[in-house]
Protein backbone atom coordinates (compact mmCIF):
# COMPACT_ATOMS: atom_id res chain seq x y z
CA UNK A 1 0.00 0.00 0.00
CA UNK A 2 1.03 3.42 -0.78
CA UNK A 3 1.11 6.64 1.22
CA UNK A 4 -0.84 9.46 -0.85
CA UNK A 5 1.43 11.81 -2.32
CA UNK A 6 3.95 9.99 -3.18
CA UNK A 7 5.12 8.07 -6.29
CA UNK A 8 6.22 4.07 -6.19
CA UNK A 9 7.60 4.56 -9.66
CA UNK A 10 10.85 6.16 -8.98
CA UNK A 11 12.55 3.18 -10.50
CA UNK A 12 11.09 4.13 -13.84
CA UNK A 13 11.06 7.70 -13.41
CA UNK A 14 15.18 7.01 -13.44
CA UNK A 15 15.00 4.56 -16.51
CA UNK A 16 13.18 6.92 -18.28
CA UNK A 17 15.26 9.84 -17.51
CA UNK A 18 18.27 8.21 -19.04
CA UNK A 19 16.30 7.25 -21.62
CA UNK A 20 15.36 10.83 -22.80
CA UNK A 21 19.27 11.93 -22.23
CA UNK A 22 20.64 9.36 -24.36
CA UNK A 23 17.84 10.46 -27.17
CA UNK A 24 18.59 13.51 -26.43
CA UNK A 25 22.51 13.59 -26.91
CA UNK A 26 22.28 11.33 -30.03
CA UNK A 27 19.68 13.79 -31.41
CA UNK A 28 22.52 16.74 -30.95
CA UNK A 29 25.54 15.22 -31.89
CA UNK A 30 23.60 14.20 -34.97
CA UNK A 31 22.88 18.24 -35.67
CA UNK A 32 26.36 18.74 -34.58
CA UNK A 33 27.48 16.72 -37.20
CA UNK A 34 24.82 17.41 -39.98
CA UNK A 35 26.60 21.04 -39.29
CA UNK A 36 29.91 19.96 -39.48
CA UNK A 37 30.80 21.88 -43.15
CA UNK A 38 29.79 24.90 -41.17
CA UNK A 39 31.75 24.04 -37.79
CA UNK A 40 35.05 23.91 -40.21
CA UNK A 41 34.57 26.56 -42.23
CA UNK A 42 37.38 29.07 -42.88
CA UNK A 43 34.82 32.42 -42.13
CA UNK A 44 33.82 31.03 -38.77
CA UNK A 45 37.57 30.58 -37.40
CA UNK A 46 38.66 33.62 -39.40
CA UNK A 47 36.33 36.40 -39.22
CA UNK A 48 33.55 35.39 -36.63
CA UNK A 49 33.28 35.07 -32.81
CA UNK A 50 35.08 31.29 -32.96
CA UNK A 51 38.64 32.86 -33.86
CA UNK A 52 38.59 34.85 -31.10
CA UNK A 53 39.10 32.75 -28.30
CA UNK A 54 42.41 31.78 -30.03
CA UNK A 55 42.81 35.27 -30.84
CA UNK A 56 42.77 36.55 -27.34
CA UNK A 57 44.67 33.31 -26.04
CA UNK A 58 47.35 34.14 -27.82
CA UNK A 59 47.54 37.33 -26.78
CA UNK A 60 47.51 35.53 -23.01
CA UNK A 61 50.48 33.68 -24.31
CA UNK A 62 52.76 36.57 -25.52
CA UNK A 63 52.89 38.25 -22.00
CA UNK A 64 50.01 40.96 -22.46
CA UNK A 65 47.62 41.83 -20.15
CA UNK A 66 43.85 41.98 -21.12
CA UNK A 67 42.15 45.22 -19.51
CA UNK A 68 45.92 47.08 -19.67
CA UNK A 69 47.84 46.50 -23.25
CA UNK A 70 44.97 45.07 -24.99
CA UNK A 71 41.68 46.72 -24.27
CA UNK A 72 39.99 43.39 -23.73
CA UNK A 73 36.56 44.55 -21.63
CA UNK A 74 34.51 41.13 -22.35
CA UNK A 75 35.09 40.00 -19.05
CA UNK A 76 37.87 38.19 -16.93
CA UNK A 77 35.45 34.84 -16.37
CA UNK A 78 34.99 33.49 -19.30
CA UNK A 79 38.75 34.09 -20.58
CA UNK A 80 39.70 32.36 -17.15
CA UNK A 81 37.76 29.06 -18.20
CA UNK A 82 39.06 29.52 -21.79
CA UNK A 83 42.16 29.35 -20.56
CA UNK A 84 42.12 26.29 -18.02
CA UNK A 85 40.25 24.18 -21.02
CA UNK A 86 43.30 25.40 -23.06
CA UNK A 87 45.51 24.00 -20.43
CA UNK A 88 45.98 21.00 -23.13
CA UNK A 89 46.77 22.73 -26.01
CA UNK A 90 45.16 25.50 -27.98
CA UNK A 91 43.24 25.24 -31.29
CA UNK A 92 40.34 24.38 -32.74
CA UNK A 93 40.02 20.51 -31.46
CA UNK A 94 39.98 21.51 -27.71
CA UNK A 95 37.71 24.01 -29.07
CA UNK A 96 35.28 21.47 -30.50
CA UNK A 97 35.57 19.39 -27.55
CA UNK A 98 34.06 21.69 -25.21
CA UNK A 99 31.36 22.49 -28.11
CA UNK A 100 30.74 18.14 -27.58
CA UNK A 101 30.76 18.67 -23.69
CA UNK A 102 28.35 21.36 -23.80
CA UNK A 103 25.94 19.66 -26.48
CA UNK A 104 25.86 16.82 -23.42
CA UNK A 105 25.44 19.27 -21.02
CA UNK A 106 22.50 20.25 -22.62
CA UNK A 107 21.30 17.14 -23.24
CA UNK A 108 21.20 16.48 -19.67
CA UNK A 109 19.29 19.33 -18.68
CA UNK A 110 16.39 18.91 -21.26
CA UNK A 111 16.08 15.28 -20.47
CA UNK A 112 16.01 16.45 -16.80
CA UNK A 113 13.14 19.72 -17.80
CA UNK A 114 11.66 16.28 -19.54
CA UNK A 115 11.25 14.21 -16.65
CA UNK A 116 9.08 17.08 -14.83
CA UNK A 117 7.11 17.99 -17.75
CA UNK A 118 3.28 16.18 -18.32
CA UNK A 119 4.07 12.84 -20.89
CA UNK A 120 3.78 14.58 -24.07
CA UNK A 121 5.21 14.27 -27.27
CA UNK A 122 5.01 17.92 -27.79
CA UNK A 123 7.04 18.90 -25.41
CA UNK A 124 9.97 17.15 -27.65
CA UNK A 125 8.76 18.20 -30.70
CA UNK A 126 9.17 22.02 -29.17
CA UNK A 127 12.17 21.60 -28.20
CA UNK A 128 14.01 19.75 -31.00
Amino acid sequence: MSVPGTSTRTGESGFRTAHLLLFLSVVFLALFIASWPVVFSFDLWVFNDRGNLLNVESLLDSGLRLGVDTYYSYGLLPTLLQHLAFTFGSGYWPMLGLSLAALFALAFVWAHIFHRLPRSPAWLVATL
